[in-house]
């Protein structure tokens, strides 16, 4: 209900209110000023009724079209497609009918401020304002249309990323035989490229490819094959793995990884650049770009199910291709493997990346260190789905449901058995090439990026651990004391004076104004402790501030700060790592203050003064921001310096 309210909520508000100035400017005699008035309302009516009946014939496209998108691929990716062009133009139309419609209300009632009031000072300004919001209207709407019209009409699917090798068959011409052996088994297409890599696991994508580490750009169907689980893996399971991926590239698959998947990945992207490209004064925002914002959101909800409906039996057309290529024990084998596989993998390569790793032979390290490790646990995998970089599976269990295979001890023992230096002389001899030791050059490639970019790292963190070395401190106005006081002895003078002059029930006025004053007064107080304080103390360690006892630490805040606007002030808005030790914070101090939802709030006030209590030099909100990042990124770089 709630969005449907944000939807046509502000084009029936603007209907109504249509209706109501007609009302109005038939009463009484017609004047050329009311004339105009009533045309002006027309207006607005007839915009904020396009508005509506293009949201209604929207939210009826989209609910239709993801509903007969059940009947096939080719189906969805049509209708998708469609409802996507479609609703480009829904969205852009939404905005301007929405703007229009407010425009010409705000025109109206500026018609009748011309006509009916005398145009003195005061009227002035508010006509004045309304020209401001008319034309802070206009520019968001310029705006709004533009950023549709780039991220809705131009978008395309930018090549996918992969950190590998392209292996040629002329490299690895076994590998390369073993394929087509397994495409012609289990009734698949044959990939174009085959990519060898240790990231990731098994997949295909039907999208163009560059490879991170050479640039090289690959077209057509590729199959990316991790070295890393290969190595851990028996040669069936493989071979189902393989099929299983392959399936992917047969029938209406193919079409759609190639042109459905990276859409239906990128609208929810386009669509928060258009939330942040487009954003003008806020509540203007709010009524005029947000009902075409969550329409194109209600779009994504739409098709969800529908995707997620065809996501399962993808996957379960692919896993009959699995079990053809093989058998169905091994593929399931293999799924609960990969899973109970993916931590030890994940540490080796963090290894790896952190230059921790003693052998040169990330492959052979790797089966090592995992033979020393106890026995696999594959039975919480049951429940689990795997990972895939462009795709979702359902659970391993349904999965397994559906090949029928009755998941016995034995095949646990086997999805559970430690790794085999066989199965990776089998891998070694399977890549072998008469180039030389392609997994041996790879690693030493891989080592000796990861260790150029550990010394840019360290230089890097030398250069910002060395940053800010003195403590800094940040004050209050101590003028704002003074105003306090002031506001604080008229409101006493006054209402003492009215106390004792007054009668019939006046005096309670005055006993109030004194009231007041005894508040602020307090207010003055507080304010005159505060500026005898500094409000924050930066160090290399931390904040200091009157709520906190003690050091407030930077290694203990989450690198995910917010700015939000608080009460007329910017605030810095962030969380604290869960596993430190959080000193107490008073609430009704000065300094950092506790949030909602484990928040904490660092208050900016507007003027902010820095340096010491005798010499104070004004400073921006922005300034004070660059401060706070500046000793937090210093603080984290002495950190990680000290786990280099």
């Amino acid at each position: 209900m709630k969005r449907i309210i944000r939807i046509f909520g502000f084009s029936l508000l603007i209907l109504l209110y249509g209706f109501w100035q007609c009302f109005r400017s038939f009463s009484g005699v017609m004047s050329g000023g009311k004339m105009v008035r009533f045309i002006l309302s027309e207006l607005g009516m007839a915009a904020s009724g396009m508005a509506i009946v293009i949201g209604i014939s929207a939210l009826l496209l989209c609910y239709l079209c993801a509903k007969l998108a059940r009947r096939s691929q080719n189906t969805l990716i049509f209708l998708f497609t469609l409802c996507r062009r479609l609703l480009s133009f829904m969205m852009v139309a939404m905005i301007i009918f929405g703007g229009l419609a407010f425009i010409a209300i705000v025109l109206s009632e500026l018609i009748w401020l011309a006509t009916t009031v005398n145009l003195h000072r005061s009227s002035g300004k508010a006509i004045i304002f309304a020209l401001c919001i008319i034309g802070s209207t206009l520019w968001l709407l310029f705006k709004s249309v533009g950023a549709l019209r780039k991220c809705f009409a131009l978008f395309k699917a930018s090549a996918s990323e992969i950190d590998g090798h392209n292996i040629t068959e002329q490299q690895a011409p076994l590998l390369w035989q073993w394929i087509r052996q397994l495409a012609k088994q289990g009734q698949v297409v044959t990939p174009d490229n085959i990519v060898i890599g240790f990231f990731d696991c098994f997949y295909v994508t039907a999208n163009d490819v560059r490879l991170r580490n050479s640039g090289e750009q690959l077209k057509g169907n590729t199959l990316y094959f991790p070295l890393t689980f290969a190595a851990m893996m028996s040669r069936e399971e493989i071979a189902a793995v393989i099929g299983h991926e392959l399936g992917h590239f047969t029938g209406d698959d193919t079409q759609y990884s190639l042109r459905f998947a990276p859409l239906y990945a990128g609208i929810q992207n386009s669509l928060d650049q258009i939330s942040r490209t487009a954003r003008g004064v806020s509540w203007i925002d709010r009524v005029v770009l947000y009902p075409a914002l969550e329409t194109g959101l209600w779009f994504l909800r739409s098709f969800h199910e529908t995707v997620r409906y065809w996501s399962r039996i993808r996957e379960f057309a692919a896993d009959t291709a699995g079990a053809r290529t093989a058998s169905p024990e091994a593929l399931v084998s293999a799924l609960l493997r990969i899973s109970a596989l993916d931590d030890v993998i994940n540490d080796c390569l963090e290894d790896v990346l952190t230059g921790k790793a003693k052998d040169n032979d990330i492959l052979a390290g790797l089966v090592a260190s995992a033979s020393n490790l106890p026995a696999l646990d594959v039975r919480p995998f049951m429940e689990e789905a795997l990972t895939h970089p462009t795709d979702s599976h359902p659970p391993t269990s349904q999965r397994i449901a559906a090949l029928n295979v009755t998941v016995s001890e034995r095949l646990l023992n086997s999805a559970a058995r430690k790794p085999d230096a066989r199965d990776h002389q089998a891998l070694m001899a399977l890549i072998a090439s008469d180039e030389g030791n392609i997994v041996a050059s790879m690693a030493q490639n891989l080592i000796q990026r990861v260790k150029q970019h550990r010394e840019a790292l360290r230089a890097r963190l030398e250069t910002e651990a060395a940053q800010p070395s003195e403590t800094k401190m940040f004050w209050i106005r101590t003028k704002d004391t003074w105003f306090f006081l002031a506001i604080a002895i008229i409101l006493f003078a006054a209402g003492g004076f009215i106390t004792l002059t007054a009668r019939g029930g006046f005096e309670y006025i005055g006993w109030g104004m004194v009231a007041f004053s005894v508040m602020f007064s307090l207010l003055a107080r507080k304010h005159y402790v505060d500026s005898r304080k500094p409000l924050y103390l930066f160090s290399e360690q931390g904040i200091q501030c009157q709520s906190v006892d003690g050091i407030f630490k930077w290694t203990w805040m989450e690198d995910a700060f917010e700015f939000e606007e608080m009460l007329g002030s910017l605030c810095i808005v962030f969380r604290c790592h869960s596993h430190v030790p959080l000193p107490e914070v008073h609430r009704r101090k000065s300094g950092i203050r506790p949030g909602k939802n484990n928040t904490y709030i660092i208050t900016i006030p507007d003027p902010m003064f820095t340096g010491e209590s005798d010499k104070r030099l004004k400073i921006k909100e922005q300034e004070f921001i660059d401060h706070f990042r500046q000793y937090y990124d210093s603080a984290c770089a002495r950190e990680a310096l000290q786990e280099f």
